[in-house]
Order: structure tokens, then sequence, then C-alpha cells
């Protein structure tokens, strides 16, 4: 939804569907043992844009704004080593070497309450390039930071590092003017 204010400034707020993925990778002696975190959310943000140049059909905006999050699903995957599926080879001169095998594994990130903050919030910063085709259609073309100020997890141990998102996003897309001026 899109609400033009004035000639310069719009307000929009739209639904999205977010994967905010990350991964650890191990190397040197560990190499080929990693884990991929797989998370979605659904993101409600409030953007304040600024139009700062408008050419024949091509609009460009400053944007500036704040978001909510719920974090709807989690999904973990790796491979780590299988200490109970070992093995070991002796040499001519009787050295024995031991070498573990690697185990996949893919679960569903199970979430609790007592560790995990579902709701984020945070501010965003962006800037999107439009193009007018009709008086109904627009293509869009945006990259956008946001800042969460909430941490993933709640405190719940001693020391322990919180851990918030930054997430960059580059999206494409096509709008429809449902109130377009004929």
């Amino acid at each position: 939804m899109n609400y033009q204010c004035s000639n310069k400034i719009h307000l929009q707020t739209e639904m999205n569907l977010l994967h905010k993925n990350y991964s650890f990778v191990r190397t040197g002696n560990y190499e080929g043992i990693f884990t991929n975190y797989r998370n979605a959310y659904l993101q409600l943000p409030v953007i304040i844009q600024y139009k700062f140049i408008q050419k024949h059909k091509w609009q460009f905006f400053a944007e500036t704004g704040f978001f909510v999050s719920y974090w709807v699903d989690g999904r973990i995957n790796g491979v780590i080593p299988n200490v109970f599926d070992s093995y070991y080879t002796v040499d001519g001169a009787g050295v024995i070497t031991n070498y573990l095998r690697f185990t996949s594994y893919y679960q569903k990130y199970q979430f609790t309450h007592l560790k995990d903050n579902r709701f984020e919030w945070g501010a965003l910063a962006g800037i999107t390039s439009m193009y007018q085709l009709t008086n109904k259609y627009s293509f869009f073309a945006n990259a956008r930071f946001y800042q969460s100020f909430l941490s993933q997890q709640k405190k719940y141990s001693v020391n322990q590092v919180m851990q918030y998102n930054q997430t960059f996003v580059i999206s494409l897309g096509c709008m429809l003017h449902l109130h377009a001026k004929i």
C-alpha cells in the first residue's frame, strides 16, 4: 500500500516473507563440517519515501522507516563428525591413524519460550527505483537494509552474546495502482 502525502513524500507499507539465513563453515582440520540456518520471518515495514529524482517515467526514492517481524519457521542442516562411525589405518611403520566419517543432518528448529524472541523490531533504510509503465502498473527495484533492535535470543545465560539480525534485501516487483488517475 502506497499513500502519496505530497509530490515528494510517500508513505508505504507492505507484507513481506523474508528468509534470514546464515552459515558456519569449518576449515583446516575440520574442513567439510558446516551448519546452515534457514529462518523465515513475516515482516511488516512502515516506510517514508522521499522522491529525489523524477525523469519522464522514472522515479527514485530514498527510504527510511521501521519494521516489525515474527519468526515463523527455522530449519537447520549440516554435516558433523560421527564419533560412532570411525576407522583407522596402520602404515608400514606401525603408526595408527584414526579417521571419522561425517554424518548429514536436517531438522526443524524447535522454538522455546525460554530462549527465543520470535518478535523483532528495528529500523530500515533503502533506495527504490520505479518505472511507471501505464497508469495502472509500475515496475520497481529496491535495496534495503534492516537493523533489528531486539535480539533473536532472550538472556538465559551468563556472558551470553546477544544476536541482532542485520539484513540486506534486494527486491524486484510490479505494483498495481488500484486508484490510478485516468
